[in-house]
């Protein structure tokens, strides 16, 4: 079972990401990302995967929708810290080439 937290740094909303997640975790972060998207004035919403072990399909599904809404928006989201493992499911669905992903947290 995965975790999140939500920390604020200036203008960047910060979900910090833990465990597998799948779509229970989806359910409860869908909800959370639209409000951030909505009711905030991040620019960027950045996802910390460090720590997460595994990610289904459902999770991959929010972060388009919410790459999307921000796109729409003029803002950001930007994935970062992931293992190789699941890295390489972002690069055989060529998903690596849509979404901004780095390896370290971005600086402010």
């Amino acid at each position: 079972m995965g975790q999140f937290t939500v920390v604020t740094r200036g203008k960047d909303a910060i979900f910090q990401l833990s465990g597998a997640l799948g779509l229970e975790e989806t359910a409860a972060l869908r909800p959370v990302f639209w409000e951030t998207m909505q009711e905030t004035e991040a620019e960027r919403i950045i996802v910390d995967l460090k720590a997460v072990s595994r990610l289904d399909a459902s999770m991959i599904s929010l972060f388009v929708a919410t790459k999307n809404g921000l796109t729409k928006r003029r803002r950001r989201l930007i994935l970062c810290g992931m293992k190789r493992e699941i890295f390489q499911v972002f690069e055989q669905t060529n998903l690596n080439a849509y979404f901004d992903i780095r390896k370290e947290m971005p600086a402010d």
